[in-house]
């Protein structure tokens, strides 16, 4: 079995490092983002999930019953 090179988990990744993101628009990480996620299958994750649950409902309220579970009824306890 071939070893891993120690890398600290402190340490960036090489092509980390002389990565600027100071250098990037909000467009252009949109842009690269939106690319990345097409070309690996990735749907955007929760916000995604939301935009196409409210699609589906088409404004009509969701029933407390069918609220995921990251979003409690606020009287619950």
């Amino acid at each position: 079995m071939r070893r891993r090179e120690h890398v600290s988990a402190l340490e960036a990744p090489a092509d980390l490092r002389c990565f600027d993101a100071g250098s990037w628009s909000f467009e252009e990480w949109s842009a690269a983002r939106h690319e990345w996620a097409t070309a690996n299958g990735w749907l955007g994750g929760i916000v995604q999930l939301l935009r196409e649950e409210v699609a589906v409902r088409r404004g009509r309220p969701m029933p407390p019953s069918a609220w995921p579970y990251w979003c409690p009824p606020r009287n619950a306890r």
